[in-house]
């Protein structure tokens, strides 16, 4: 791939880029409106077993698949979507994309992207595209290009599974209607190859839940250990009857419950529905709440006083 050398890559970065989003940074090859290399960025986690606001990168499926998509979605409508080249990882595990040049003129308001969406909605990818003007270019004849990456597949986070990202049938019958007899062989062989990594990643991600639930498992039962020992250990009556400040200052019974706090509820932080059940995510919080009830504060008087 382009700029997989450590120096090269390195050098690219050194120059002024032409476009910067939420997720990426632009690139020229070269100072005569050459191909564009965009620097993809972490994006926030689409479905995570730890609540957080963490960031990814893309899979390597997905960033394979965003290049099998654009190349039919090029094919299909070029005037709305620049080609792309290449898509991977340099050495360094940077991810980029090679695309076709395109001007630096942003569009001012979203509204007169029409046809575009247009476009995309009459093969099944109405819902993929995003909605800010810097999402687009205008081009030299007066054209609007979609500038984002296409994201193939999406995680649904109720139904747990891997799903496209756009309308199947749609896009199946779009490529079909093709006039051109290897403009459509090209559409249809880079589909077959999306549904290999689609396939893929369903696989990918079926072992990832598996190892998701196992480790919540792990995790609760690691947890109710902790709280069993915790009530075996800490007279929570007798902590409850701590009334003022100067008593909670006082009770080293107090300072060592609040050490042994420290170790539940950053455990508990990890452990979201689905992967343990309602009812046992109720149960274990309702247990944290009634060990931070008893162990109190003393910075609040009152907060003492009416704990119970």
């Amino acid at each position: 791939m382009r700029f997989n050398s450590p120096e090269g890559f390195k050098k690219l970065q050194e120059t002024k880029p032409i476009r910067k989003t939420e997720t990426k940074t632009v690139f020229e090859t070269d100072a005569h409106g050459g191909p564009v290399i965009e620097v993809l960025g972490p994006r926030p986690k689409a479905y995570s077993f730890q609540v957080d606001t963490s960031y990814e990168k893309k899979t390597l499926q997905s960033l394979k698949g965003t290049f099998y998509l654009t190349k039919i979605l090029h094919l299909l409508r070029p005037g709305s979507v620049p080609d792309i080249r290449q898509s991977g990882e340099t050495r360094e595990g940077e991810q980029i994309i090679d695309r076709e040049s395109y001007t630096r003129k942003k569009i001012k308001k979203i509204g007169i992207a029409g046809k575009v969406h247009e476009e995309m909605r009459d093969i099944g990818l109405g819902n993929a595209l995003a909605h800010k003007p810097e999402n687009y270019n205008e081009n030299g004849d007066g054209s609007i290009s979609y500038l984002e990456e296409f994201e193939p597949w999406i995680i649904n986070p109720e139904t747990r599974t891997v799903e496209w990202n756009f309308d199947r049938d749609s896009l199946i019958a779009a490529i079909d209607a093709v006039q051109d007899p290897e403009a459509q062989t090209r559409c249809r062989t880079f589909f077959e190859r999306l549904e290999i990594l689609h396939n893929e990643a369903q696989e990918s991600f079926a072992d990832a839940e598996i190892a998701r639930t196992k480790e919540a498992q792990e995790l609760t039962e690691r947890l109710e250990r902790i709280m069993d020992e915790f009530e075996k250990k800490h007279d929570l009556d007798l902590l409850l009857n701590i009334k003022t400040k100067e008593e909670a200052e006082a009770s080293k019974e107090r300072v060592a419950a609040h050490e042994d706090f420290k170790a539940i509820e950053p455990i508990l932080r990890l452990l979201v529905v689905p992967y343990i059940s309602d009812e046992k995510m109720q149960e274990l919080t309702a247990r944290k709440l009634m060990f931070s009830n008893a162990i109190g504060g003393i910075n609040n008087i009152t907060g003492l006083m009416n704990r119970r």
